[in-house]
């Protein structure tokens, strides 16, 4: 799963409300006792209360009720429904690594000079250089940079 969103997004996008860095970037979901100092998690229900204490998620979807229980170094998205949020965002990812019949996402850059196959798959947060050409059935993945004048071929698939 490739993932890059900021803690204010996911909040904004859920209806919760941010403790801490509302700039620091999330690049996976984890569980709680698997999470990495770079990870979103979850507490909805006390009997995770005990692996919440000791989480190395970086981030994570909690209640008001539950904040208190996580190490300080946590960021938090406060929600009333932690579990509903998360779906939401899941929802969110599996939308932004999936394209079908020719999507280019609202957040790729594309310079005017370029040109894209109109079966081509552009994901989030991509940039296309000038006079790039992108051919059919290509599928470019999120956060991908393709420079100025390159070509790909029909059917490439570049994950990033």
């Amino acid at each position: 799963m490739n993932v890059r969103f900021q803690l204010s997004e996911i909040a904004s996008l859920v209806g919760g409300r941010v403790e801490g860095d509302a700039a620091f970037f999330v690049t996976g979901i984890a569980p709680l006792d698997q999470a990495t100092p770079s990870d979103l998690s979850f507490v909805a229900r006390r009997e995770f209360l005990d692996l919440a204490t000791r989480t190395h998620a970086g981030a994570v979807i909690t209640t008001e009720e539950f904040a208190g229980h996580l190490p300080a170094t946590v960021h938090r998205i406060i929600h009333p429904a932690p579990e509903h949020a998360l779906a939401t965002i899941l929802e969110l990812i599996v939308a932004s690594e999936k394209y079908h019949g020719g999507t280019v996402h609202h957040t790729a850059s594309i310079a005017p000079s370029s040109t894209i196959a109109k079966s081509a798959q552009i994901a989030a947060g991509v940039v296309i250089g000038e006079h790039a050409t992108i051919g059919e059935n290509v599928e470019i993945g999120m956060n991908a940079v393709i420079e100025d004048g390159v070509v790909i071929g029909d059917g490439t698939v570049i994950g990033a």
